[in-house]
């Protein structure tokens, strides 16, 4: 090879030769739909203040094939947004917060949604907002009613992406979408670092900070590298008990 470049074009050439088939489900649609709403606007969502109301349907509008979600159960658990779409083809089962304390309502919500993606083999993508430090209160409440939750996603078996959007970087928010829970791939949102006790970059949990911009490009070659595997769910993964 000449460069690195040529390399990765002489690596490319020698892998497409392999024959290899993947193994879960195929792209519904080829060539797939495009989002009806321009990725720009991801940049205003990314700088927005953190004290705003962070609404993940904006950002699913501009990733996901067509603007196209179903969502699910919409009325119950509105702290957190469930639902079904595809993303350059691939189905897609979405959990996005918006940033505040869980109730019994959002976990009976997210435990079910995550049984029934892992009962259709349906890749599932967290989008785990983080705005300014919750209070404690908050905290205790996400600790005492997100047990099954917690116990729901360690039990799942379908590939998990996780998306960080908001103020405070990957590194302190973790929550149940964190590195901790092994998922597949977990890219940022670049924000602004706080002043004291950060880490170094190098040190950050995650895959990469993205341009918001990229964020269905980078989605969709996760789902294109998850599918090269047999994409199967669990038979159990918790059951919620109030």
């Amino acid at each position: 090879a000449e460069d690195e470049r040529d390399g990765l074009r002489l690596a490319r050439q020698c892998v497409r030769r392999f024959n290899w088939r993947k193994r879960g489900p195929a792209p519904r649609c080829f060539p797939p739909n495009p989002p009806k709403y321009d990725a720009e606007d991801l940049l205003s969502m990314a700088g927005a203040d953190p004290a705003t109301v962070f609404e993940p349907r904006e950002v699913l509008a501009r990733i996901l094939d067509g603007s196209d979600f179903d969502e699910f159960k919409p009325t119950q658990g509105t702290a957190l947004v469930t639902g079904w779409g595809e993303l350059h083809g691939y189905p897609i089962g979405v959990l996005a917060n918006l940033g505040g304390a869980f109730s019994p309502a959002e976990t009976q919500k997210a435990v079910h949604f995550i049984q029934l993606a892992n009962a259709t083999a349906t890749s599932l993508l967290f989008v785990q907002y983080t705005g300014a430090p919750a209070a404690e209160a908050h905290e205790a409440a996400d600790v005492r009613h997100g047990a099954p939750l917690v116990h729901a996603v360690a039990k799942s078996t379908v590939p998990h992406l996780t998306l960080m959007i908001g103020a405070r970087p990957a590194e302190e928010a973790g929550g149940i979408y964190g590195r901790a829970y092994e998922p597949r791939f977990l890219f940022s949102w670049p924000v602004e670092r706080p002043a004291e006790g950060s880490p170094p970059l190098g040190k950050l949990p995650d895959d990469g900070v993205i341009d918001p911009r990229d964020t269905r490009t980078v989605l969709g070659l996760c789902l294109s590298a998850v599918h090269s595997a047999a994409v199967e769910g669990a038979e159990h993964v918790g059951v919620f008990r109030p």
